[in-house]
């Protein structure tokens, strides 16, 4: 697994070459099947999904209706679903 780290500034590190990657790099490492985990470094706080979709967001890889169903979702939040 590949450890990423997202800092404040919006950088992402990839610890395993030692240099910042693009979201699109981050899709590539996806692409290619490797396992990738994102970490928040300030607080430790793993947010690899949040991360992984807001590069296919960017990407266009996402349908708008997707889209805009998990907008609706984190408006107005599933009982016991987390997002």
């Amino acid at each position: 697994m590949i450890t990423l780290y997202k800092y404040k500034n919006r950088k992402i590190y990839n610890k395993v070459t030692s240099k910042y990657i693009t979201l699109t790099q981050l899709l590539d490492l996806v692409n290619n099947g490797e396992s990738v985990k994102v970490i928040e470094f300030d607080t430790r706080k793993d947010i690899t999904v949040d991360t992984v979709t807001k590069a296919f967001f960017e990407a266009g890889l996402f349908h708008s209706t997707v889209k805009q169903f998990l907008e609706l979702r984190r408006e107005r939040p599933l009982q016991g679903v987390e997002l």
